[in-house]
């Protein structure tokens, strides 16, 4: 089995880490916001996912070629 380059490592960590704000926007920042009647904070929260979503993909794309 071939060893995992440092760039690899690198993204595949990345891909993790942004995956798991993406999870915790979902489950913690949307119905804390909503709970608190924080229009203002689900609009960033709303906008920050959607950046995240698409560099999810690239991430996804570039660690499962």
């Amino acid at each position: 089995m071939p060893e995992m380059t440092n760039c690899e490592y690198n993204c595949l960590k990345l891909l993790y880490k942004l995956a798991a704000i993406d999870w915790f926007i979902e489950n913690h920042g949307y119905p804390d916001a909503a709970n608190e009647k924080q229009p203002d904070c689900t609009k960033l929260m709303e906008h920050l996912q959607k950046d995240l979503e698409k560099h999810i993909g690239a991430f996804k794309k570039h660690v499962c070629k």
